[in-house]
């Protein structure tokens, strides 16, 4: 049987802890950039339950290899521990800057959906997206997929930039293990 449905989902602050970044004038996450700051979070285990029903996606963000702040092997490091815990299909990453010209793939931007989409056929009204930051819930609507809003701590500190956009997540969680009641 050909899986069509999907689960798009955030890397960094939704699948491992997403690290608060200094000296900004609002608050923002980013990835870890040392072993000592990457912790995945165990709840991702849960993710395999939809194993044979989803094709689950990772998809992110990742200036900071650009800016110089992460190195692509480290990325690879962190992407390789998620692997171990949940059964991912495919890993699409954005390495632009956000004020790259012609770039089609920096969340919200739809680019890397529609790649998944074309790739393995997606019925996209079956699908969901799940992230924590606007950036996720954002893409969700741009492209009419499901959202849900992980807070793993910091969505009240992040709450203004979903209002100043109008974004509303159409479900709210804590953890993966909620997602039973959600995703069937």
């Amino acid at each position: 049987m050909e899986i069509k449905n999907a689960i798009f989902l955030d890397r960094d602050g939704t699948l491992n802890k997403g690290i608060v970044k200094e000296n900004e004038e609002k608050f923002k996450l980013r990835p870890p950039h040392t072993l000592e700051e990457l912790h995945i979070f165990q709840d991702i285990s849960y993710l395999k339950n939809f194993h044979g029903r989803y094709h689950l996606f990772i998809v992110t963000n990742q200036p900071d290899i650009k800016k110089g702040f992460q190195t692509m092997e480290f990325n690879q490091f962190i992407n390789s521990s998620i692997l171990k815990e949940a059964n991912i299909t495919k890993i699409y990453s954005c390495f632009c800057l956000e004020t790259d010209t012609g770039c089609d793939c920096y969340k919200p931007a739809p680019g890397m959906i529609f790649n998944a989409v074309t790739e393995y056929n997606i019925d996209i009204d079956n699908s969901y997206f799940i992230g924590d930051t606007w950036r996720d819930i954002g893409l969700s609507k741009n492209v009419n997929l499901k959202s849900v809003l992980i807070d793993r701590g910091h969505y009240k500190k992040m709450e203004s930039d979903f209002l100043e956009r109008g974004l509303t997540p159409d479900y709210k969680i804590t953890s993966f293990l909620e997602l039973g009641n959600i995703i069937k």
